[in-house]
């Protein structure tokens, strides 16, 4: 698709978590973002940015990518159909973490906390 995605991942930030919860929450995310970044025009803005680490006992997964038009957000998740975000949601609430979804001009940004416990 002409998209660049730069990564840092430990995965041992998630070993605690079964592994279908970590396909879906990472799969979702990644798909939302590559989604979003196809409607994009060409060139330096068609890219992804993918950090997990673990960071004050914490498991911290942040997301962010160009998007084009305007973003839905509605008590800082993302509205509208496809978006797999009710499955992100259960999958960190059932770990005590949150999700929180921002938009900054054109770039949007997912941000997820869960305990490492």
């Amino acid at each position: 698709y002409g998209i660049t995605l730069s990564s840092v991942a430990d995965g041992r930030a998630l070993s605690f978590m079964a592994a279908a919860d970590i396909y879906t929450l990472v799969g979702n995310a990644l798909d939302n973002a590559v989604a979003a970044v196809s409607d994009v025009e060409g060139g330096e803005r068609r890219s992804i940015s993918f950090n997990l680490r673990s960071q004050m006992g914490m498991a911290s997964l942040s997301v962010e990518n160009y998007f084009a038009g305007k973003a839905a957000l509605v008590d800082g998740l993302p509205v509208g159909e496809g978006f797999g975000v009710e499955k992100m949601l259960a999958i960190v609430e059932r770990y005590g973490g949150t999700i929180v979804c921002t938009a900054d001009g054109d770039v949007f940004h997912l941000d997820v906390l869960i305990p490492q416990g």
